[in-house]
């Protein structure tokens, strides 16, 4: 992974190891002042072949404490076999909104939000 970048406010070793304690094993990170690209393994996904709630709010209360300004957030999921389970996005503004209302705990996508298997906004 790369260090922070100047000005970024954002610190890719630090997210790494913060989803690693996590079982979430980051694969792909790319990022600007604008958004955030996420592949990741995840433990959790190979057991059930869905991407695991809890574990995209892990992802994103990992993101919003290590970074100073709330950017478009994406995430690819694969299994430990690197088969692709799914994808998840948020955008800023959400971002922005949850700040104020707290940690997200995952497991709250209302049916309506989802779209073949791809959550396209949470909130």
């Amino acid at each position: 992974m790369d260090d922070a970048l100047p000005g970024m406010g954002f610190d890719a070793d630090r997210l790494e190891a913060r989803l690693m304690s996590h079982g979430v094993y980051v694969t792909s990170l790319e990022y600007d002042e604008e958004r955030i690209d996420i592949e990741y393994e995840s433990i959790a996904a190979g057991r059930t072949d869905a991407v695991p709630h809890r574990e995209v709010g892990r992802v994103i209360n990992a993101v919003r404490d290590l970074t100073e300004t709330p950017r478009n957030l994406r995430g690819s999921v694969t299994d430990l076999d690197g088969e692709r389970v799914g994808r998840w996005r948020t955008e800023a503004e959400w971002l922005r909104g949850a700040r104020k209302r707290g940690p997200f705990r995952g497991g709250l996508f209302p049916a309506s939000h989802r779209d073949d298997r791809r959550i396209v906004r949470c909130g």
